[in-house]
């Protein structure tokens, strides 16, 4: 399945919050995923991940690939899952 992501444009110089993604597994890796989201939060971003979502009546891959378009960086947490 071929993902289609959109580049954001950001003006040059600019002050503005830059907005994080976070991705992985959620149940194995929760821990891991509350830490790298404590670390994150210490600096001048908007961070984004599925504990966020909520009741949505999009499927879970198309809200995922929402909000990945209107983020700016993107972590991804990988194991050996």
């Amino acid at each position: 399945m071929a993902v289609k992501l959109k580049k954001r444009a950001v003006p040059s110089g600019s002050t503005t919050k830059k907005t994080v993604f976070i991705s992985s597994t959620f149940r194995d890796l929760q821990q891991h995923r509350r830490a790298v989201w404590e670390v994150i939060t210490r600096y001048h971003v908007d961070v984004r991940g599925m504990e966020q979502f909520g009741a949505r009546s999009t499927a879970p891959l198309e809200t995922c690939i929402a909000e990945l378009n209107q983020s700016d960086i993107y972590v991804g947490i990988v194991a050996f899952r």
